[in-house]
């Protein structure tokens, strides 16, 4: 099956690359020009995004790249409505005109947070500018196309040499003996990277379609999932401080009662997805 990834440089993007590779002619794209073997692209040239899908012809696109800077996207609105859902759009377009499937990510943050974890029946209010353009670009991924695997995750988490994924955030600061701030006051269903992207190939494989939770089964707040790193990592978690959302002052609201139930995916595809403290362990065997 021939694949391309855009993203492939990113925290997921990579992870899929290597996976997909297996048994796959699997090719990769970003913006990134540091990485060897990747096709540039940039979402927000619509002639680039067209040409480098019509030279990759692939059957299957998968969609990592956005920007997902939460905060940033709040204060830099244009921008992220040009790379979030402009950018899907043109994606969507040349997706179409090729004949390839679309397989889109999206996040808890398409929802309020006021009754999490949700459902793929729930109705989205996103909060955030963020969660505004992950939604558009949903919405027009189902009005362009007949073939698309729209995937939500929320707080994904794992190895990354320079990530900012919160677990590398707290592993780092707990490592230098520095104070992390974590919010008692937001909950979610952190999400191991590598159990998203086994649970993409399968999910591919088998030709799902439509909208599918891909959540880690745990619903904690931030403190007990930074605490849960500590622990894993055989860190001093005295250095976790729980604080309030408000006490943060970050530039985009959060939803507060976040998180994703999972149960569509194991009733109509029959697939489990993995607990922190594996992948937590997991994690911890590569960080070495």
């Amino acid at each position: 099956m021939k694949i391309l990834i855009i993203g492939a440089a990113g925290f997921l993007g990579n992870y899929l690359l290597k996976d997909l590779s297996k048994g796959n002619e699997a090719a990769g794209a970003d913006k990134c020009e540091k990485v060897k073997g990747l096709a540039y692209i940039d979402l927000t040239e619509k002639g680039l995004v067209k040409e480098v899908i019509s030279r990759a012809r692939p059957e299957v696109i998968l969609l990592t790249a956005s920007i997902t800077g939460v905060d940033f996207c709040e204060q830099n609105q244009d921008l992220a409505w040009q790379v979030n859902s402009e950018g899907p759009k043109e994606v969507a377009v040349a997706a179409k005109r090729q004949g390839s499937s679309l397989v889109f990510y999206s996040s808890d943050y398409v929802f309020d947070g006021e009754a999490g974890p949700y459902t793929e029946e729930d109705k989205p209010n996103p909060i955030n500018c963020y969660g505004r353009t992950k939604l558009e670009a949903e919405k027009i991924i189902q009005k362009e196309l007949k073939r698309y695997l729209i995937i939500r995750t929320c707080s994904l988490y794992g190895y990354q040499q320079s990530g900012l994924n919160f677990a590398m955030q707290v592993i780092r600061a707990l490592k230098e003996n520095r104070e992390i701030r974590a919010p008692y006051d937001q909950f979610g269903t952190p999400t191991y990277v590598e159990d998203i992207s086994a649970i993409t190939a399968r999910l591919i494989k088998d030709k799902r379609q439509g909208i599918f939770n891909v959540a880690g089964p745990d619903y904690l707040n931030r403190t007990e999932f930074a605490e849960n790193i500590a622990e894993s990592f055989g860190l001093d978690k005295t250095f976790v401080k729980g604080t309030s959302t408000a006490e943060l002052k970050q530039p985009a609201s959060r939803p507060k009662k976040g998180g994703l139930r999972a149960d569509k995916l194991r009733v109509e595809a029959g697939i489990d997805t993995m607990g922190l403290k594996s992948g937590l362990l997991q994690m911890r065997r590569l960080y070495g």
